[in-house]
């Protein structure tokens, strides 16, 4: 990780540094930061932090990776670009999601909780799109904790089917 360091030394942007070395620029950012070679600007005063994209001035507390990688996007702007980079991902349009949610009457298709249902972090949650990992087609959409069973249950029916027989069995 000398490498890192000597690289940003002499003047190397994060992406030069992470094209050169094989790593993300992100893991180039936290390596420095860690290391105490790289100090983030600074937007942080009296317990607040202004976010870089909605430019709000919130309590630190509302920004989750603001210890760990420096970053000033609150929660409510990180939740939102995950939301985009997830739909562009699958190729789905706003449109289509927008559709989807509509035929879905604004809730997760497997456990009914509505869109918007406050997260672990208190955001205002989105519903994922739902898509079978095979053919990459969209499926429907999901809360994130249903989202994340299936795709623990490697959406496998036998596993699903097993899962239910124990549950049942524990009864």
């Amino acid at each position: 990780m000398k490498q890192l360091e000597e690289l940003y030394k002499q003047g190397m942007s994060f992406g030069r540094i992470g094209e050169a070395t094989g790593l993300s620029r992100g893991k180039v950012q936290r390596h420095l930061i860690k290391a105490g070679i790289h100090q983030p600007k600074r937007r942080v005063s009296e317990g607040r932090a202004t976010c870089s994209r909605c430019e709000r001035h919130l309590p630190v507390s509302e920004f989750p990776d603001l210890m760990v990688a420096g970053s000033y996007r609150c929660k409510s702007c990180k939740c939102s670009d995950l939301h985009k980079y997830q739909i562009e991902k699958l190729g789905c349009t706003e449109g289509h999601y927008t559709a989807l949610l509509e035929s879905q009457n604004g809730v997760c298709a497997i456990c009914g909780a509505a869109e918007g249902h406050k997260s672990k972090d208190g955001v205002s949650a989105r519903l994922a799109v739902d898509h079978d990992h095979e053919t990459g087609e969209i499926r429907g959409l999901l809360c994130m904790s249903c989202n994340r069973g299936l795709g623990r249950f490697k959406d496998s029916l036998e596993l699903l089917d097993s899962a239910q027989r124990y549950l049942r069995k524990k009864r």
